[in-house]
């Protein structure tokens, strides 16, 4: 099973070995029991039950508003969201081109 040990220890390892493969970040998708995805930014917290991810919204990207990127604002409108650990299924990592300023952080 897919546990907070996963998130906190060897997926950092994972993500490093796979940007070897390429130019890109790798690109870090969490499947669902449900079937849906999530395409994750970054990890924003690790728990015993549950993690917390920003994830690039299934809804399609936009970008926030070129004052608040150059406040230091991320470049796309990312979600938050928590998820138990009972409900993944797997994680892929891919090279898959995605736009650029895009993958995991």
């Amino acid at each position: 099973m897919i546990d907070a040990n996963y998130f906190r220890e060897r997926l950092t390892i994972d993500t490093t070995e796979k940007a070897k493969e390429g130019v890109d970040r790798p690109s870090v998708e969490v499947h669902l029991s449900d079937g849906s995805f999530l395409r994750l930014s970054r990890l924003v917290q690790v728990e015993e039950g549950w993690v917390v991810f920003e994830v690039y919204p299934a809804r399609g990207l936009k970008e926030h508003r070129t004052e608040d990127q150059k406040a230091g604002g991320p470049k796309f409108k990312l979600e938050r969201v928590t998820v138990p650990y009972h409900v993944i299924t797997r994680v892929v990592l891919t090279l898959e081109p995605v736009a650029k300023d895009m993958g995991f952080q």
